[in-house]
């Protein structure tokens, strides 16, 4: 006697078991993959959220600097208004006594006998006019003139006698150019 054991049934069992075991891993598996991408996906909405939330106060904090570069740029804007008014006035004031300075320079410089009758200045160029004697006072005035630290070499532009008819007792015009020395100044 054989005895016959129908092993059928019992394979489809497995096999069932074995099916069920398959999808409920891969059930598992879809699910974790859905937590892990709902996981990401609030960690990168979180990210998102400080970033624009930094990026707000970058904004607000670069607005408060842009108005202070704008008061800076208006208080240098003052600045060189105010430097410029100082550079102004100190050209004024220094000026005033350079043109005290050529004044008295130019008193030291006479002779007697000559005088001038117009003093103009145009920068460093000085011309003058006067009269004169003789020519031997405007030679001494020019040596007086050349020996000051106030002026540079001067030039006798015109010279010409005066009328001899004429009643006053001047003898010679002259016109003569010569510059300031800054370096005195």
């Amino acid at each position: 006697m054989t005895v016959r054991i129908n092993l059928l049934p019992w394979r489809e069992w497995a096999r069932e078991r074995r099916k069920r075991r398959f999808f409920g891993a891969l059930g598992l598996a879809a699910a974790a993959t859905v937590v892990v991408v709902a996981l990401a996906g609030a960690s990168l909405n979180a990210s998102i959220g400080q970033q624009e939330q930094r990026n707000r106060f970058l904004a607000s904090r670069i607005g408060d600097l842009d108005e202070r570069i704008a008061e800076l740029e208006e208080l240098l804007v003052r600045r060189d208004r105010v430097v410029e008014r100082w550079r102004t006035l100190e050209e004024q004031l220094w000026g005033g006594s350079n043109t005290r300075r050529i004044f008295d320079e130019l008193a030291r410089t006479a002779v007697p006998g000559a005088y001038y009758t117009s003093v103009a200045r145009r920068g460093r160029l000085i011309a003058a006019q006067g009269a004169a004697e003789s020519n031997d006072q405007i030679a001494a005035m020019m040596r007086n003139l050349q020996d000051s630290d106030a002026f540079d070499t001067p030039l006798l532009k015109s010279i010409e006698k005066a009328d001899p008819d004429a009643v006053d007792t001047q003898a010679v015009t002259f016109e003569l150019t010569f510059t300031t020395d800054d370096r005195g100044a």
